[in-house]
């Protein structure tokens, strides 16, 4: 069976109903944008145009806005109501601007952004290559992409328990990274950096992950799901499941955390690679080769 994403409708309407509850249920969310703004820091960027790409309540927008207080920050996202958010956030001096879009066609003119910082929005795209393409257009040449998605390795313990119930989708699917990474190379990004590791959450019940899930608007939407209520036995025979996974006491949960990093190509750069040729260089590396060039 073909497993599609939700439409942009359906996942506006879910992030609306979740602006509110985002914040107390958003762990990974959180933890995953601090590693990505820590990663930022390994940058050396004078920006004057900051995109954040699927924004939610704003969290990132602000303290990027606080870093660069010069620099016009842009927050994006599909939900009307985590714009919001944002614009509450707001101080009279340092102000977040907003932008309801969505990430595949973007509102803004060519070579006008300098850093797009996304955190764990991509997940929600059914094809990236189309988000690529868009952002090669708006970052001007030698501008930073920088992003954290989710891996197929992500929730995997509750897609195991479902499949002991039922052939029906009940996580979302999740792209593999090296799919990610040919996906920017074949829009002519260049020195992309793809790495991937996990996250562990624990719980005491799987109730308490779902709650999470709810709360931070990404329940199952997908449109192979089964129509109405899950039965009750059919939920307890994945409880029962889950319980395989217990260890001291706790119920793992695991996120597949996917950084992309990579520069707008420059003006004429091919949308695709010569076969063959290699564009990665591990993370490592590259913050060497970062901090030796902030050497005197």
């Amino acid at each position: 069976m073909s497993t599609h994403l939700p439409e942009s409708t359906t996942l506006r309407q879910a992030f609306d109903r979740a602006a509110h509850s985002y914040d107390a249920h958003a762990i990974v969310q959180r933890e995953a944008e601090d590693r990505l703004l820590e990663q930022l820091q390994a940058e050396s960027l004078k920006p004057k145009t900051l995109l954040e790409l699927g924004c939610g309540p704003g969290r990132a927008a602000h303290r990027l806005k606080k870093q660069w207080p010069l620099a016009r920050v842009l927050a994006v996202d599909l939900s009307p109501a985590m714009l919001q958010r944002v614009r509450e956030g707001n101080g009279w001096l340092r102000k977040v601007e907003t932008l309801c879009a969505d990430a595949r066609h973007l509102p803004l003119a060519d070579d006008s952004v300098d850093l797009v910082f996304s955190n764990l929005m991509l997940q929600w795209v059914e094809q990236p290559a189309e988000v690529f393409a868009e952002l090669r257009r708006v970052l001007r040449p030698g501008g930073l992409l920088l992003m954290h998605t989710l891996g197929p390795g992500t929730l995997e313990e509750l897609r195991q328990s479902w499949r002991a119930v039922d052939e029906g989708v009940h996580v979302n699917p999740f792209v593999d990274m090296h799919h990610l990474g040919d996906a920017l190379l074949g829009q002519g990004f260049q020195q992309v950096v793809v790495q991937a590791e996990t996250l562990t959450l624990e719980y005491r019940r799987v109730g308490e992950l779902l709650r999470d899930l709810k709360g931070i608007g990404a329940s199952n939407h997908l449109p192979q799901r089964k129509k109405g209520l899950t039965g009750k036995q059919a939920f307890a025979r994945m409880q029962a499941a889950y319980e395989a996974y217990r260890r001291e006491g706790w119920l793992p949960a695991s996120w597949e955390l996917v950084s992309l990093r990579a520069l707008a190509p420059q003006p004429g750069q091919p949308r695709r690679l010569p076969q063959g040729e290699e564009a990665r260089i591990p993370l490592e590396q590259l913050r060497a080769q970062l901090k030796r060039r902030k050497t005197p």
